[in-house]
């Protein structure tokens, strides 16, 4: 009797402090509205843990001898979807009680916006945003009281993606692969202190054939979307 009630109180305990942290998160996102500042991906949907492939290999012999499917690819560019996963995370964070966005409209066209310092550290050829988005520097300590001056938005969002493809069966890139996402999601105030920084990651439930490194582009592009989606839902379950 008295182990039970032993853990019925730690039990009781751990669901409370989880239950206060989550309040504490709702209200660092609750506080509307949230301006989406950044979102950036790799230009490649690469191997998970390869460096990206600069040339791809084409023509009919070069399908013969991989035994792939005709329009099948080796090599597949975030561009065919980057739009598309900002659509996903917008309306997947949306959809949430505790987040309100703020027109991205009004996010676009404020002088501090678009005079904002770029990061410094990365190489714009090897990231892509979607389009309007700029790779504003989520260092950059004068742009946030700026924008807040400007515009009002006390809370700025900043998003990253990391998406790779990565073997499920099989071996050396023959067998059956999955879309990996690693999602970081990171909010500053209008001090530019950071006030959430976590990684979400998701692998698509499904999975799709692959030759010899060649693959469907469309499949994988689609169990791509299902994994941010996927991610999308990692953090919110967080709040």
């Amino acid at each position: 009797m008295k182990k039970t009630l032993y853990f019925l109180i730690i039990a009781s305990l751990i669901l409370s402090l989880s239950s206060c942290a989550s309040t504490k998160r709702r209200d660092l996102f609750n506080e509307a509205p949230i301006a989406l500042i950044s979102i950036i991906s790799h230009f490649d949907i690469n191997w998970k843990g390869e460096e990206p492939i600069t040339s791809p290999s084409s023509g009919e012999a070069f399908r013969r001898i991989l035994g792939a499917e005709e329009d099948w690819v080796t090599i597949t560019r975030a561009n065919l979807i980057i739009d598309e996963a900002e659509e996903i995370i917008r309306r997947n964070l949306e959809n949430s009680p505790f987040i309100t966005f703020a027109p991205q409209v009004d996010v676009f066209r404020s002088h501090s916006y678009n005079e904002a310092q770029l990061n410094p550290f990365i190489e714009s050829d090897d990231l892509i945003t979607p389009a309007g988005y700029r790779m504003i520097f989520h260092r950059d300590n004068d742009f946030f009281p700026a924008f807040a001056r400007e515009t009002g938005i006390q809370r700025s969002l900043f998003i990253t993606l990391d998406m790779t493809k990565d073997m499920s069966s099989g071996f050396s890139k023959n067998g059956n692969l999955r879309a990996d996402v690693s999602m970081i999601v990171m909010l500053k105030d209008e001090r530019g202190r950071t006030l959430f920084n976590q990684t979400f990651n998701a692998r698509s439930r499904m999975q799709t054939r692959v030759t010899s490194g060649a693959y469907d582009q469309d499949h994988l592009l689609e169990l791509t979307r299902s994994a941010i989606n996927d991610a999308c839902i990692a953090f919110l379950d967080t709040l």
